[in-house]
């Protein structure tokens, strides 16, 4: 074709034209990486007719990313718009003062639906034309858990609940009411595997009773002899708080411990001895088992001991206002 003056005038007016839409802020296109670049060949780009919003991006899918950048066609008075972002705006891209869009994307209008995923013939979420990027290589039968900017994660949404008639016969495990108000035994649920079947659920672990709950102390019975009483704050059989009695043995060797006649007395396991006036006598005043006098045999005694008879005094250390004991011998038998 014969080139004239004319052609090469209008050529000039176009390149500049050119040139100047390139230094406009809005011929920028934030690439996902964070960086701006201009339509220089390395960015994809389709031409869209003049006033036309960005194309839909790509579907988000396994490993996919999410759209790439698109010239945005002519504005107001013919300039030459170049590429924005590479974002999906599902209502559409606001234009600035050149009539060209932006990165920014229209707010959905008043009567547009409310789900978090937006309406059903949307590509993609419908919060603020986030990109999603990859999502994990896993199948979810009743699909993927969205966060929440609308965006797919790698968790799965459980399955629909089951009816007991899926299930099939229920075992023969009573259902309990828990502490807490909920309810333990068989349930028919869904698995991993998205079959219904039987589960037997547990009680969770109650904490443990304070004294609080329990409220204060009521009188109690003491323990037998040889053993001590005490009362804690527990959980009962009916997972209720309350006070419980226990008698813990006193240890075997104590007696041996007191050393005078008063301490030993008060202790029923135990009796105070002295020697009587005449042989064979007991060698040693002292606190003794009352298990171990009365016996009738060796074998009532135990490894290395033996029933020996001893005299001892009948009569205790006299008190005031009490008769006077004559007695100074009496015979007993005794492990020894």
């Amino acid at each position: 074709m014969l080139r004239t003056p004319l052609v090469d005038l209008a050529l000039v007016a176009f390149s500049a034209l050119l040139m100047a839409s390139c230094m406009d802020s809005s011929a920028l296109d934030v690439s996902g990486d964070g960086g701006a670049v201009m339509t220089d060949g390395h960015t994809s780009v389709s031409d869209v007719g003049p006033g036309s919003d960005v194309g839909a991006r790509s579907d988000v899918g396994g490993g996919r990313d999410a759209g790439v950048g698109t010239d945005a066609g002519v504005g107001k008075d013919g300039l030459s718009c170049g590429p924005v972002c590479a974002i999906f705006c599902q209502y559409g891209n606001v234009t600035d003062d050149k009539g060209c869009p932006s990165c920014q994307c229209k707010p959905a209008p008043s009567d547009a639906a409310t789900s978090p995923d937006g309406p059903a013939d949307a590509p993609g979420p419908a919060k603020d034309a986030v990109s999603c990027g990859p999502v994990c290589k896993i199948f979810c039968q009743y699909g993927n858990v969205n966060d929440a900017q609308g965006c797919p994660t790698c968790a799965c949404n459980p399955g629909p609940a089951c009816a007991k008639d899926e299930c099939g016969v229920a075992p023969g495990v009573p259902s309990q009411k828990c502490w807490d108000g909920t309810v333990a035994g068989p349930v028919c649920q869904r698995n991993a595997a998205g079959t219904c079947g039987w589960t037997i659920t547990k009680c969770p672990t109650p904490p443990a009773c304070t004294k609080n709950d329990c409220g204060p102390p009521p009188p109690v019975a003491a323990c037998g002899p040889g053993y001590t009483t005490n009362v804690t704050c527990d959980r009962q059989t009916t997972d209720a708080c309350g006070w419980t009695r226990t008698c813990t043995p006193l240890p075997a060797a104590s007696c041996g411990d007191y050393r005078d006649a008063t301490t030993c007395g008060k202790d029923d396991r135990c009796r105070w001895l002295e020697p009587g006036c005449v042989e064979p006598k007991l060698s040693t005043a002292g606190c003794y088992e009352s298990a171990a006098v009365n016996c009738n045999a060796d074998k009532d005694c135990g490894a290395g001991r033996q029933c020996l008879k001893r005299v001892v005094n009948p009569c205790p250390a006299p008190q005031a206002g009490a008769p006077v004991c004559a007695a100074c011998g009496a015979v007993i038998a005794i492990c020894l």
